[in-house]
């Protein structure tokens, strides 16, 4: 018998301010009942930064951008119930029990001191501090085919310390600078969300393993979307490869690639989504100059779930890096 869930309820009980604290997403006010600022959908693709607005005493937001309205099948906004779906890419019965359940934490600091329109929001602040005794020796990350040099190299390992990161295999998140500004948690069996970031952290500002995939002189970038698929592609002798953490390249993610090198292979996930941000991937950076060759996988084919042999040839010997498509088979 499915479990059942008051999504009236939860409307009623959850705010929009309340969500938006909850994912660290920073607005200016733009009047008494309004909040305006760049869209935190992870499918959006626009590099406008005002497209994005909330209404605090009915508790909706809009999105006019639009990628955004195409990605939703022409739906310009919602309630909190689907801002958590989208932003948890799940079911919106889904959404409703993490927040029924409170799977979905939101005792967060109130809305009212988060939108200060004097913060950086495109900076993550360095960490002050470590997690240690990771163990990179797990039987997850043999499942995932990363080999114990791998995960040492990455940092990466499970934690069993204390913290909300708990229970969880941890994935180090530096800057370009090579600072640690974030831990991100990887469930290990079905539960949601899969990854956790801490409150705050804006993925769309980093390039993971951007520090040592430039720690080489190279004018190339390989490009794909996972920490796993990043891990892997490195595993199979391609140091110099960046993960975008998503689907989606960023504005502050494009002037870091920019400024990082002349050529970039994007390497994406074969599913729909992964189709759909290679076209407008390959425009964007294309558009500020980049020379772009795309790998374009077949259905549910995806980096991470390759053997090394396979990676080899698809991305060995990336001569001239034109914009030519390559079809990877089964």
């Amino acid at each position: 018998m499915k479990r059942s869930v008051s999504f009236s309820a939860i409307k009623s009980a959850v705010t929009m301010e309340q969500a938006l604290a909850r994912y660290g997403i920073l607005l200016k006010a733009a009047g008494l009942d309004t909040l305006r600022g760049q869209c935190p959908i992870p499918t959006h693709e626009s590099d406008s930064v005002h497209s994005f607005s909330v209404d605090t005493r009915r508790s909706i937001w809009a999105c006019h951008s639009e990628s955004c309205i195409r990605n939703r099948g022409g739906r310009i906004g919602g309630n909190v119930l689907d801002f958590v779906t989208l932003m948890e890419r799940c079911s919106i019965r889904e959404a409703a029990l993490l927040l029924q359940d409170g799977s979905i934490d939101l005792s967060f600091t109130p809305a009212t001191q988060i939108y200060r329109p004097s913060v950086d929001v495109r900076r993550n602040a360095p960490l002050t501090f470590r997690l240690i005794e990771l163990i990179g020796q797990h039987p997850y990350l043999s499942a995932r085919g990363v080999d114990d040099a791998t995960a040492t190299w990455f940092g990466i390992g499970y934690y069993r310390g204390p913290g909300f990161l708990s229970g969880r295999v941890v994935i180090p998140i530096h800057n370009a600078a090579g600072q640690v500004v974030a831990y991100a948690g990887r469930s290990m069996d079905s539960s949601l969300p899969k990854y956790l970031f801490p409150v705050g952290f804006r993925k769309s500002a980093e390039l993971f393993n951007l520090h040592r995939a430039t720690s080489k002189p190279s004018q190339e970038l390989i490009v794909v979307e996972g920490f796993f698929d990043c891990v892997r592609v490195h595993q199979a002798g391609f140091s110099n490869v960046v993960a975008l953490m998503g689907c989606t390249l960023s504005r502050e993610q494009t002037t870091l690639l920019c400024a990082a090198c002349s050529q970039v292979v994007l390497f994406l996930d074969g599913d729909s989504a992964g189709r759909q941000a290679l076209s407008a991937m390959s425009n964007t950076l294309e558009a500020h100059g980049l020379k772009v060759r795309k790998v374009c996988l077949q259905d549910n084919r995806q980096p991470d779930s390759m053997h090394a042999a396979e990676i080899q040839r698809l991305l060995g010997s990336p001569t001239g890096c034109k914009n030519i498509e390559e079809e990877a088979g089964p």
